[in-house]
């Protein structure tokens, strides 16, 4: 059978888009985003894992239905509520183990509902033990799919230096976790909404960007009353230009709520 990622309202299925084109689409998109900070390879095959679980017979029967174009009264699977992000998450863990898999399956199992805990303490079933059990069921449904990803996915690569920080792991599992979500809305954005995706061309680059920044700044702080929160203010604008002609690395702004932490940063 065709798998596919989305449907279109009213539109025969040889104009929906192929989960496989989606899945390389989004991988790609990933691996482009994850390049600036040494980890293309790792977001290129979350790109390939997120939405395998979509290749679930009850969840293409959820398009069918959507679409009108199955008979739910015929269809034996139900009405395809089923969760797709869970079973590239086992998936991950299963064939790349539980340090690499781990790490993936973060990011699948939240690709669309947040970066999970590990434990039920706090989010009950949202917890990735919990995700996986479910994602290990659901990746039964998908065997013949999930193989033929596979072969698509890369060697990966030890993750950048600032890793070996154990303080800095998390910090990386957000950017990879970044890199997957924004590319997956993208790629389906394009094929489901290509108007939106058009009207978002043609940004002025960083360097005028920064120069149209830099003169409402200069406005904003010349027009402030010398209050002792405006002085404070310019304070901490002055310090964050200063850092900024340091090294490139990790800093951090603690700053209280009104100090003007989101024009400074």
């Amino acid at each position: 059978m065709n798998y596919y990622a989305h449907s279109l309202p009213g539109r025969p299925e040889s104009e929906w888009q192929p989960l496989d084109t989606h899945l390389r689409a989004t991988a790609e998109l990933a691996a482009k985003f994850a390049s600036t900070f040494g980890s293309a390879d790792w977001a290129y095959n979350a790109g390939w894992l997120h939405d395998v679980g979509k290749a679930d017979p009850r969840f293409q029967d959820y398009l069918r239905q959507s679409n009108g174009l199955n008979d739910p009264d015929y269809d034996a699977s139900g009405n395809g509520r089923v969760n797709h992000s869970s079973a590239g998450a086992a998936l991950a863990e299963e064939k790349l183990g539980p340090c690499v898999g781990r790490v993936l399956a973060y990011l699948l199992a939240g690709h669309h509902a947040g970066l999970p805990d590990w434990d039920t303490a706090e989010t009950g079933n949202a917890a990735l033990q919990i995700r996986l059990n479910e994602g290990r069921e659901n990746l039964e449904e998908i065997r013949a799919c999930a193989a033929k990803v596979m072969v698509n996915l890369k060697a990966l690569q030890r993750p950048p230096p600032f890793v070996s920080k154990p303080e800095n792991f998390h910090l990386w599992i957000r950017m990879l976790y970044s890199c997957l979500v924004d590319a997956d809305y993208l790629d389906t954005e394009a094929f489901m909404a290509p108007e939106k995706t058009a009207a978002r061309a043609g940004f002025k680059d960083l360097s005028r960007l920064k120069d149209l920044f830099d003169r409402h700044m200069e406005g904003v702080t010349k027009a402030a009353p010398k209050t002792p929160v405006n002085i404070i203010r310019a304070e901490i604008l002055s310090a964050c230009r200063a850092v900024a002609k340091k090294t490139p690395g990790l800093f951090s702004l603690t700053v209280p709520t009104g100090g003007g932490k989101t024009l400074s940063s």
